[in-house]
């Protein structure tokens, strides 16, 4: 509720319990917020709070709960846009766009040390020397 001075009164009434509880805040949205919490609200008590000020027009943003974003949404970029912003940004390009998550660098170069290439598998999933001689290399035969 507003006060004369432009600030809000914020109240909590609970049954059985004979005093209210009373807060006055700054009239924005944040110290409303900050004094639901002070006189213990909670989520339910800020949303009927935030919904009552949207409803009276005294909130002018939009609110929305719960809300999910739209597949096949376009973003229409403004064609009066000025291009040299564009320009003057710097433009930043990764050396590899692919990473290479599942590359063992270590394990390659310790063979490259040794002198020795590990056996690769083949299209058909089976590798140069089999299954066995690849456990052999494992242990160190």
């Amino acid at each position: 509720k507003g006060t004369e001075t432009g600030e809000l009164k914020v109240s909590r009434f609970q049954a059985g319990d004979g005093e209210d509880r009373h807060e006055i805040c700054p009239a924005d949205l944040n110290s409303m917020i900050r004094a639901i919490e002070q006189l213990g609200g909670g989520y339910a008590e800020v949303m009927e709070a935030i919904h009552a000020a949207k409803k009276q027009g005294d909130l002018q943003a939009r609110v929305v709960v719960d809300a999910i974003p739209r597949t096949r949404r376009r973003y229409e970029r403004n064609a009066d846009a000025d291009v040299s912003e564009e320009s003057e940004s710097p433009h930043f390009q990764s050396a590899n766009p692919i990473p290479e998550m599942f590359s063992n660098k270590l394990d390659e170069e310790e063979n490259k040390k040794e002198g020795q290439k590990r056996p690769r598998l083949e299209e058909d999933g089976s590798s140069e020397g089999g299954f066995l001689s690849t456990m052999g290399e494992w242990f160190g035969r």
